[in-house]
């Protein structure tokens, strides 16, 4: 797919429908779109791996895709709402989602040699 089309572009508006539906994780950040994320803009975020070490830093690695997705958070987490939050697992669901844009971008997956 050519990333610079809007057709391509439009894409990442239906995963953050998905993300949305189905993500507890993502919802709780309450977002607001600022623009229309374009995948020039996105890839860059898209590259960096995310950090598992605590739920603080998946919730910053959060942030910055979303903030790279061209959505603002209108509400940020408590440290008590996030205790209920393992890194492992929301690590987990941020590295699926980060995987899903990569392959719609026709990105090959980052891969450890």
């Amino acid at each position: 797919m050519n990333s610079s089309t809007p057709a391509a572009n439009r894409v990442i508006g239906r995963i953050l429908d998905q993300m949305m539906e189905s993500s507890d994780w993502i919802r709780q950040f309450m977002l607001k779109a600022v623009r229309q994320a374009l995948w020039v803009e996105l890839s860059g975020e898209l590259a960096w791996p995310v950090n598992t070490m605590s739920t603080v830093k998946v919730v910053e690695d959060t942030l910055s895709l979303l903030r790279a997705m061209e959505l603002e958070p209108q509400m940020n987490s408590t440290e008590a709402a996030l205790r209920d939050w393992p890194p492992v697992i929301t690590g987990k669901e941020l590295k699926r989602w980060k995987l899903k844009l990569r392959l719609s971008s026709g990105t090959r997956p980052l891969t450890l040699q």
